[in-house]
This record gives structure tokens, C-alpha cells and sequence, in this order.
């Protein structure tokens, strides 16, 4: 096992209760690389254009130093233009993508800063009970401990990162990067404490619609069939979590079924 960093030499830190190492030194070239990385990728904003190589090459040119710079890079368009290997086009298409990713909603921004500890699921709760960056950066650890899946390693992970970068959070808010989850009710309650489980072909609405709907009426998703799913809501072409809940005897349910069960 490494004692230091591959990047800058700083020993590399075990926290209590987990198992990863890491580098603590803010500066380290190699944490600023894999936090631009991350948050360009597909699991973070989604910008197409903006792969490994690319952001690595951009900071090699100095035009990447943190995640606020990518909302820079209009600034240098034609400086852009002259790289090898970029176009008009291509230049053109990678703002283009930037742009766009404005439009990502507050969890997936969330996911794509890399808090240790906050993936896409735990960033899901948290915007249920704060409805901007500004809102979540004022929270308490013990408030942040109120929420679902959020236990007290993540909550004062949550805090600790607000805090450490609200400079960073700030730049961000003024470049128009501040997604904001408009405040409203829960349609209703029916599907309180209930887990649900979605597989095969829905005829009237993408997974991502119906996942809002559920969670939209106090439930929530998960991907795989337990004892503990409370129903599977089964489109055409269901596959093995279907057959997972028939031998597990859950209950399965069309989405006809399921759109009477909510009233819509």
C-alpha cells in the first residue's frame, strides 16, 4: 500500500471507520485532475467533449485549474480554436455542451462536486429538504443528519466540504451555475415508506418519469427485488427482477395499475 500521493509526496491519510486513503494536500495536481474529471463525466454534469484527456490537456495549458474555469472556457474560444486536434466545430460543440449542462438539476450538481461520502442516491434526500447550494452550504451537521441515508460520516463530510469551499461554491452561483428545486408538497403520501422496484418497458413514461412520480408520492426506487420491495412496477419486456419478485412473492403491478394507485 502507497504512504504518499503519486502526485505532490503528501502522506496519504486514513480516516476513521473507512478504508480509503487520501491526500489531504488542497493543492495537489492530482486532486484537481480527478475532481475536473469527475465532474465533467458521465456520473457527474455529463459534458460531452470534456473527457480525461481533454480536461488534462486543458490544464496542461493552463486554461483548467478548478471546476468554476470550465464555465470559463467561452472566454477563450478562439485561443481554443488554435489547440491541434480542435476545430470550429469542435470548439463550437464543447461550449455548446458546457452550456447545457447549466440545466442539470441541484442532485446531479451535487453528485458531480465529489463530496466524499454523497453519491446520486444520498444527493436525491438531500434536495428534498434544501432547495439550493445556498441553503445546503448554511446547513448544521445536526440537520443534515435529519435527512435519509445520511449518516453522521456523510453529514460532517457535507459540512466540511461547504465550508472548505465557499469560494468556490460562490464562483459557481455567479457563473449561473445555481439549479434550484422549486418547493412544493408531496402529491400525496400513498407511497410513504414504501420501496419500489421498476423493470422492463414503460408505455407512457421513461424510468426517470416514473421514479419522479414515485418519489414524487413519498416513495422511493431501488434496482434490485428483495424481500423488502414493497411492489415492482413491471413494463413490457420484464426481465429477471420480475421473475426475482415471483419467486420472492412480491407483488407485481402493471403500469396502468400503478397510475390508479397515485390518481394520475
Amino acid at each position: 500500500m502507497a504512504k504518499v500521493c503519486p502526485d505532490c509526496q503528501s502522506p496519504l491519510v486514513r480516516k476513521p471507520g473507512e478504508a480509503d486513503h487520501y491526500c489531504l494536500n488542497e493543492e495537489c495536481p492530482g486532486r484537481k485532475r480527478a475532481a475536473l474529471i469527475y465532474f465533467a463525466s458521465r456520473s457527474g454534469m455529463d459534458i460531452d467533449g470534456l473527457g480525461d484527456r481533454m480536461v488534462e490537456d486543458l490544464m496542461k495549458l493552463g486554461y483548467l485549474k478548478t471546476i468554476p474555469d470550465i464555465y470559463k472556457l467561452k472566454e477563450h474560444r478562439a485561443a481554443l480554436m488554435e489547440i491541434e486536434g480542435l476545430g470550429e466545430k469542435s470548439v463550437n460543440n464543447l461550449l455548446s455542451a458546457i452550456e447545457e449542462s447549466k440545466k442539470n438539476g441541484l442532485a446531479q450538481l451535487l453528485t458531480a462536486l465529489g463530496i466524499r461520502l454523497v453519491g446520486g442516491k444520498s444527493a436525491k434526500e438531500l434536495v428534498k429538504k434544501y432547495h439550493s447550494l445556498s441553503e445546503i452550504s448554511q446547513a448544521a451537521v445536526s440537520d443534515l443528519l435529519e435527512i435519509k441515508d445520511v449518516g453522521e460520516a456523510t453529514a460532517k463530510s457535507i459540512a466540511e466540504y461547504f465550508g472548505a469551499n465557499a469560494l468556490l461554491i460562490s464562483e459557481l452561483i455567479k457563473l449561473g451555475i445555481d439549479p434550484v428545486v422549486e418547493k412544493t408538497e408531496n402529491a400525496s403520501n400513498i407511497l410513504e415508506g414504501m420501496t419500489i422496484v421498476l423493470t422492463g418497458k414503460l408505455e407512457t413514461m421513461t424510468r426517470d418519469q416514473a421514479t419522479l412520480l414515485i418519489e414524487k408520492h413519498g416513495g422511493t426506487t431501488s434496482s434490485s427485488v428483495s424481500k423488502n420491495t414493497s411492489f415492482v412496477l413491471a413494463g413490457s419486456d420484464a426481465g429477471s427482477k420480475k421473475t426475482t419478485a415471483e419467486k420472492l412473492h412480491v407483488k407485481i403491478i402493471s403500469e396502468e395499475e400503478f397510475k390508479k394507485l397515485i390518481g394520475e
